[in-house]
């Protein structure tokens, strides 16, 4: 399936499948999970993973193509040079929507693994473009009340309310804008692919929505959660902003306040070896994710899964046995990947991507 208004930004991660399968694909209404729920039971082999996966080495059973912001609205220019990577499977077969949301100074293209295996795993996967310069460890510093700066910077990358003078993101440039305007533009030129689906009256039904984050990605992801309910939220490095206190380093005040996405709906992935005081700060005292099922090793070839974990974490070099921990969980250049290019965190995706094939 292709949107004729890209004017040819159409490309692949692998073998691209171009099949035109609208009129037979699941919407968000219909559609069923392919993954069995976890079995915690005394039988359950903690040595196989207790949800369905996709072959990741088959040809891509997905039609991928690149979508440039400002082709779809002019008044968008900030990272006019970024584009979102759309990814829809010939047989969609979750009901939500995922959508990616990379760091700072990334853009979706270099997360392609991320969306390659979310389409695989059966959603229809957005990496979402948008302004990505800037970030809170490079502006709230010359504040004098760094909580303002963060709920400040949030709202502004989030929404476009101006609140931070460093930043010049309005409603067309902000997270909400942009996607808002890419399910619009997809529905209008194939609306049986169902991205019109996550839309009512114009506004995105979070309900409907997963969404990862890496990093700054990760941390914005958490101050969505709070506003409004996300069908689930996964966090690629911790997932909250952090302020100064007393000499260390504390939750800014959003992290603690009463959210609107439920914490048995986040999922977390952090490596070890990265920011591991603030990593495990926001996920153990902050999110206290290891209370269901503990934490589990990601980076063994048996994670527990039959404690239904909420927090995994990883050890593993960078492609290539590098030392670049932060970026090794998300990004493709970094990633470690198996003798057959695939990433050896795989089936982790899944399930974080799947909520635990929830």
């Amino acid at each position: 399936m292709l949107f004729p208004f890209l004017l040819g930004c159409t490309g692949g991660h692998g073998e691209t499948n171009p099949t035109d399968t609208a009129d037979t694909a699941a919407t968000p209404d219909d559609a069923g999970d392919t993954g069995d729920s976890g079995d915690t039971g005394a039988d359950c082999d903690a040595t196989v993973p207790t949800i369905a996966l996709p072959d990741f080495t088959a040809a891509a059973p997905y039609t991928y193509q690149t979508v440039s912001p400002s082709a779809i609205d002019p008044e968008t220019d900030v990272n006019a040079d970024y584009e979102h990577q759309v990814f829809y499977p010939d047989t969609p077969t979750r009901a939500e929507l995922l959508v990616y949301l990379p760091g700072t100074d990334g853009k979706p293209a270099n997360g392609l693994h991320l969306l390659d295996i979310a389409a695989r795993s059966g959603y229809r996967a957005i990496g979402l473009a948008y302004p990505t310069d800037e970030n809170t460890g490079d502006i709230c510093p010359a504040w004098d009340d760094d909580e303002a700066c963060t709920e400040a910077f949030n709202r502004e990358k989030l929404y476009g309310v101006d609140g931070i003078e460093e930043l010049d993101i309005d409603e067309a440039d902000s997270i909400v804008g942009r996607l808002t305007r890419l399910l619009a533009a997809l529905d209008s030129y194939a609306p049986g692919a169902g991205f019109g689906d996550y839309l009512d009256g114009g506004t995105v039904q979070w309900e409907r929505v997963i969404v990862v984050g890496w990093s700054q990605g990760s941390s914005i992801t958490g101050f969505l959660g709070r506003d409004v309910e996300l069908a689930g939220s996964v966090h690629l490095a911790a997932g909250c902003n952090t302020v100064e206190e007393d000499g260390a380093a504390a939750p800014a005040a959003w992290c603690l306040e009463p959210r609107a996405t439920p914490l048995d709906r986040m999922f977390s992935l952090i490596h070890t070896l990265d920011d591991w005081e603030y990593d495990s700060l926001v996920s153990w005292e902050v999110y206290d994710l290891d209370a269901w099922g503990g934490s589990a090793d990601a980076g063994t070839l048996a994670p527990d899964y039959c404690t239904g974990p909420h927090l995994l974490t990883t050890s593993l070099s960078s492609q290539g046995g590098g030392a670049e921990y932060h970026k090794s969980i998300a990004t493709d250049a970094q990633m470690p990947l198996d003798d057959d290019g695939v990433p050896v965190l795989a089936e982790d995706y899944v399930w974080l991507f799947t909520l635990g094939a929830g």
